[in-house]
C-alpha cells in the first residue's frame, strides 16, 4: 500500500495522464487522480476536492501553465505545481520558476517525478507550518496587546549605555501622549513624575546601576492635562560579560482605580458611611492609642458615651430619612466642638462616642460634657422640621475607672444607663456603686447560664386566660420562673434584660418554646385543649430564625399550630419596618400560629400595623385596667381598645384583673377574655390542672376563693400579685 496522494493532472492527453499514474505508483504513491484540460474544469476541481499536488502540462490547446497558476492563486491555495513537459528551454524554465512553478520534470526523465513530489510536499508542509506559527504569533501579540490595554499595562526597555528608552504604545496611552511627542530619554521621563515622588524614582534607577537586581516601584505621574495617575513599575536588569548593566526591561501598569478602590474600602472599614465619623473599629483603635499615650505621659483620657434622647420618636413620626439627616447634623456639631487630637465616632443607631485625650485636669472632661449637651440642646432644622433632641452621656476616666479599653467601655455604658434613669439630658460619671452593679450583673449572667445549662432551677408557670362571659379557662400564658439556689425567686424584670444583653435570650427563649409546646401537647392528649400563649423578646424575632424554631417545636411535640399564640409587645410591632420582623410574622401566619399584641395602648406609633399584619388579639395593658373605677381617662382608653378590637374583628383580653369592679366593667363593655389575680396567678402545671377540674361559672364567692388561693400561692412563691 503506497502513500495516499490526491493529484490533479492538467493534461489534454489521456495517454500521458496514464503514464503519469503508472510513474506515481512506481514511485510509492497510492494516487487518487483527476484529469482536467480546461480552466472551467480546473476551477471546479480546486473548489471540490482536497488536493496535495498539481501536475500540469506546459501548454494545452485552450489552456497553459500561467492560467493554472492564476487559478491556484485565486483559490487561495498553497499547492505544489509541477510542470511535466517535453523539451523546454533554459530561459523559459527560469521564467516559469519566477512565475511560481515549484519544479519542472521532463517527460523523458519521469523517474524524477516521485522524488520531486516528495520534496515539494515537504516544503509545502514547512511553508504551512511557518504560516500557522506566524498567525499564532500575530494572534498572541494581538491578544497580549489587548490584555495589556485592558489591564493598563505597557512594556519598556532602557538602554543604559545610550540612555534611550523604548516604550510600547500602551505606555504612551497611559502617559496621555503619542510616541512622536514622548521624549525617549530617562531624564525627560523623570520630569513627568509627580514632584513628590521624583527623587524616590530617580534614586531607584540609580540604585540599579550599583546593585542590579529585580525591582518594584509605585509612583505618581502627571499627565499633560494636569491629571495624576498612580503607576506600578517592575523590571529586571541585563548585564554584559563584565557584570555591567546594559539593558533594563520592565512593565508599567496604571493602578489608579485599584488604589482608589482600596482607599475607599479602607475608609469604609474604619468610618461610618452615613455620618463619615469614625466607626466602632476605628474608635476602639483610637481609644487604645489614647490610653497607651496617656500611660507614657501620665495624662488622663475621657470617654464620653452619648445616646440621643427619644430619637426613635423622630423615625416613627417623621420617617427614617429625616432621622438619618438628623444623625448627620448631630455628627457635624460634635465634630466642630472637638479638637483634632480627639475622636468623635458613631457606634451605631443613635449612639455616639468621644475620646478626649491629652487631659491634665478632670475638670476639662466636665467642660466638654457641658459643651456636648449644649450643642444638642439647640434645635435642628431638617427638611422644614424644627427638631428638639437632647442627649445623655455616660463618662469614664482613664486611669481612674479602668486600664483597658473594654473595661472603660463597659463602665461608660453603665454610666450612660444610670444617667437615663436619672431623667436624661444629663451627663453621669461612673462611680463605685455602678461597679457593684456591674459585678452583680456579671454574677447574675453566670448563674443564669448555669441554670439554663442544667435546666433545673428554671421552670414555667402558667396563668389562666379566662372567657369573661362564662368564666371558663380557655388558655394559659407561659411565664418563666427562676428560683435561685441562694437568692430565691429572681423577678423576670431582673434577669430577662441580662439574658437579652448577653445573647442568652435565644437559648432561654428556645427552652421556653419547647417546654411550653410539650406541656400543651400533654394537656391536649389528656383532653384539655388549652391555647398556649408565649411572650417573645424582640431579640428573638430579630434573630431571623425564630419562625424555623417554631416549626421545629411544633413538629417535635405534635402540637397543632392553631393552639399556639405568640405575644409580641406593641413596641415590637412598631419595628415592622425591619424586613426580618415582617417576614417572620408572615411566616407565623402562614403556619397557622396566632399573634397577639401585648401591653396594647402603651406604644406611641401608628396603628397601621393592625391592618398590615394578621393580629388576632389585643391585650389591654394592666396599667389601664388598674385605673378602672379610679381614672376616667383609663376607662376611656379601655373602652376605645375594646371598640377598636370589635371593629377590626379581633378579640380583646384585659391583663391584671384584680377586683370584681374591674371584671364587671370589662364584661359590660364587651371585653372577651381576661387574666389576673382575680382568677389565678401563674401556677405550676399540676395546680393548673386542679383549677381546670374545679372550674365552675364565676360566682362572687368562687371568685373570692380563687383570689384567696392566688394570694396564698403568690405569698408562698415570693411573687408580688401585681407581677402576675
Amino acid at each position: 500500500m503506497g502513500t495516499p496522494l490526491n493529484v490533479l493532472i492538467v493534461e489534454d492527453s489521456e495517454d500521458d495522464a496514464l503514464l503519469l499514474a503508472r510513474q506515481l505508483k512506481a514511485g510509492g504513491f497510492d494516487a487518487a487522480l483527476e484529469r482536467v484540460e480546461t480552466a472551467e474544469t480546473m476551477r471546479a476541481a480546486l473548489a471540490a476536492r482536497r488536493l496535495d499536488v498539481i501536475l500540469c502540462d506546459f501548454a494545452l490547446p485552450r489552456f497553459d501553465v500561467s492560467g493554472a497558476l492564476k487559478l491556484v492563486e485565486d483559490a487561495g491555495l498553497d499547492l505544489p505545481l509541477i510542470v511535466v513537459s517535453g523539451a523546454i528551454g533554459e530561459e523559459r524554465l527560469v521564467e516559469l520558476m519566477k512565475d511560481g512553478v515549484h519544479d519542472v520534470v521532463l517527460k523523458d526523465k519521469l523517474a524524477r517525478l516521485a522524488p520531486a513530489i516528495k520534496r515539494e510536499l515537504a516544503e509545502a508542509e514547512g511553508r504551512r507550518a511557518r504560516k500557522r506559527a506566524e498567525e499564532a504569533l500575530r494572534e498572541s501579540e494581538a491578544s497580549l496587546a489587548n490584555a495589556q490595554r485592558i489591564a493598563c499595562i505597557g512594556n519598556w526597555e532602557w538602554n543604559v549605555e545610550t540612555d534611550e528608552v523604548r516604550r510600547s504604545a500602551e505606555i504612551c496611552r497611559l502617559l496621555g501622549m503619542t510616541a512622536k511627542d514622548l521624549d525617549t530619554s530617562r531624564e525627560a521621563f523623570l520630569k513627568r513624575v509627580h514632584p513628590d515622588d521624583r527623587e524616590a524614582v530617580d534614586s531607584a534607577f540609580e540604585a540599579l546601576l550599583n546593585k542590579p537586581e529585580p525591582f518594584i516601584l509605585q509612583f505618581r505621574i502627571v499627565l499633560p492635562d494636569g491629571g495624576v495617575r498612580i503607576l506600578h513599575e517592575q523590571g529586571e536588569v541585563t548585564l554584559d560579560d563584565a557584570g555591567k548593566p546594559v539593558l533594563v526591561v520592565g512593565t508599567t501598569q496604571d493602578i489608579t482605580e485599584r488604589k482608589l478602590a482600596e482607599q475607599r474600602l479602607d475608609y469604609l472599614a474604619h468610618h461610618d458611611e452615613l455620618t463619615d465619623l469614625s466607626n466602632r473599629v476605628l474608635f476602639r483603635d483610637r481609644l487604645e492609642q489614647g490610653v497607651a499615650q496617656a500611660k507614657r505621659r501620665g495624662e488622663l483620657v475621657g470617654l464620653h458615651l452619648l445616646d440621643l434622647d427619644h430619637f426613635k420618636d423622630v423615625n416613627d413620626t417623621l420617617g427614617h430619612h429625616v432621622g438619618d439627616e438628623l444623625l448627620k447634623g448631630v455628627a457635624r456639631r460634635l465634630e466642630e466642638l472637638m479638637r483634632a487630637t480627639d475622636t468623635v465616632a458613631r457606634l451605631g443607631g443613635d449612639e455616639f462616642a468621644v475620646v478626649q485625650t491629652e487631659i491634665k485636669d478632670i475638670r476639662d472632661i466636665t467642660v466638654v460634657a457641658d459643651k456636648l449637651l449644649g450643642a444638642l440642646a439647640e434645635p435642628f432644622e431638617v427638611e422644614g422640621n424644627q427638631i428638639h433632641i437632647g442627649g445623655t452621656i455616660g463618662i469614664v476616666v482613664f486611669p481612674n475607672d479602668g486600664a483597658e479599653a473594654q473595661e472603660l467601655l463597659q463602665k461608660a455604658d453603665l454610666a450612660l444607663y444610670a444617667g437615663k434613669a436619672r431623667g436624661r439630658n444629663i451627663y453621669q460619671f461612673f462611680n463605685e456603686k455602678m461597679r457593684t452593679t456591674l459585678n452583680a450583673r456579671k454574677e447574675l449572667e453566670i448563674d443564669l447560664r448555669r441554670a439554663l445549662e442544667r435546666e433545673r432551677d428554671i421552670r414555667l408557670h402558667y396563668q389562666p386566660l379566662v372567657t369573661l362571659e362564662t368564666g371558663r379557662i380557655v388558655g394559659v400564658e407561659a411565664l418563666l420562673r427562676w428560683r435561685h439556689p441562694e437568692r430565691g425567686m429572681v423577678p423576670p424584670a431582673e434577669f430577662i434584660p441580662v439574658a437579652e444583653s448577653t445573647g442568652l435570650i435565644r437559648s432561654l427563649g428556645s427552652w421556653v418554646l419547647r417546654s411550653a409546646c410539650e406541656q400543651a401537647a400533654q394537656w391536649h392528649g389528656a383532653g384539655l385543649p388549652l391555647l398556649m400563649a408565649i411572650n417573645v423578646s424582640a431579640v428573638q424575632i430579630l434573630s431571623g430564625d425564630f419562625a424555623s424554631l417554631i416549626e421545629e417545636a411544633l413538629a417535635s411535640t405534635g402540637l397543632e399550630a392553631r393552639h399556639l399564640e405568640i405575644e409580641i409587645t406593641e413596641t415590637m410591632f412598631l419595628r415592622t419596618r425591619d424586613p426580618v420582623v415582617g417576614e417572620t410574622l408572615r411566616r407565623l401566619y402562614d403556619m397557622g400560629v396566632s399573634i397577639s399584641v401585648d401591653d396594647f395602648g402603651t406604644g406611641y406609633g401608628s396603628l397601621t400595623y393592625l391592618r398590615r399584619f394578621p393580629v388576632s388579639k389585643l391585650k389591654i395593658d394592666r396599667s389601664f385596667v388598674q385605673g378602672i373605677g379610679k381614672d376616667a381617662d383609663d376607662e376611656a382608653i379601655v373602652r376605645a381598645v375594646i371598640g377598636l378590637g370589635r371593629s377590626l374583628n379581633m378579640r380583646t383580653l384585659a391583663e391584671g384583673i384584680e377586683t370584681e369592679e374591674q371584671l364587671a366593667f370589662l364584661k359590660a363593655d364587651g371585653c372577651d377574655e381576661g387574666q389576673g389575680y382575680y382568677f389565678s396567678p401563674a401556677v405550676p402545671p399540676e395546680e393548673l390542672v386542679s383549677l381546670l377540674e374545679e372550674q365552675t361559672p364565676p360566682a362572687p364567692g368562687r371568685a373570692r376563693r380563687l383570689v384567696g388561693g392566688a394570694a396564698a400561692a403568690a405569698a408562698k412563691s415570693g411573687i408580688r400579685p401585681t407581677a402576675g
